[in-house]
């Protein structure tokens, strides 16, 4: 879901944020990839729409939560994945869910937010050889039911590090990086909690 490249250290020997968000959110991130059984989701087009009714009861609340922070330099309306996600659903004619995730809240403050949002930003980067296998398997594109995985198409790299110059700035000008990996830790423990309770 994310890769990061190293940058050594910076800050009088501290570890730059988005280096340290890797490294303390490693397990959690490899255990998320492991409980998504994705070969099996791409079975068929029918247990794919499940999983984008799943990615969408998580995402509709969250970023309702997001939206209350402006984050300088961050644009978090381009950055929605709700419009893709109803635009894939209604390609594949199923309807949103109407049941989301609850007790979810780790975007108090601009540090939390922002490490929910590297969970968030970070699977672009793998949706780039899920929508590849999305082709392969099902015969989907962006155009027909796999937007939300093509997320910014041909822009997933340079939107990704735009991301992650945001967060080293903000963690300059005002620290809280312990917030942040705490917030991306639970956010993929929640993530991964949700996405196996909606198996069938």
């Amino acid at each position: 879901m994310q890769t990061v490249q190293d940058t050594g250290e910076d800050r009088g020997g501290a570890l730059p944020a988005m280096l340290r968000l890797r490294r303390d959110t490693r397990e959690a991130h490899d255990r998320i990839e492991a409980a998504l059984h994705l070969p099996r989701v791409l079975e068929s087009v029918e247990s794919y729409g499940r999983l984008l009714q799943r990615w969408y009861g998580f995402y509709a609340p969250v970023e309702a939560q997001l939206a209350r922070h402006q984050i300088d330099g961050l644009d978090l309306i381009a950055r929605k994945k709700v419009p893709l996600l109803c635009r894939d659903l209604g390609q594949l004619g199923l309807e949103a869910p109407a049941h989301y995730i609850t007790g979810y809240d780790e975007t108090e403050t601009p540090a939390r937010a922002l490490g929910c949002l590297y969970v968030l930003e970070g699977s672009t980067l793998g949706g780039q050889l899920i929508s590849r296998e999305l082709h392969s398997r099902l015969g989907i594109t962006a155009d027909n039911g796999g937007a939300f995985y093509a997320s910014y198409g041909s822009q997933i790299g340079p939107m990704w590090r735009q991301f992650g110059q945001v967060v080293e700035s903000y963690a300059c000008a005002h620290g809280g990086e312990d917030d942040m990996v705490d917030a991306a830790r639970t956010t993929f423990e929640r993530l991964r909690v949700w996405l196996g309770e909606g198996k069938s």
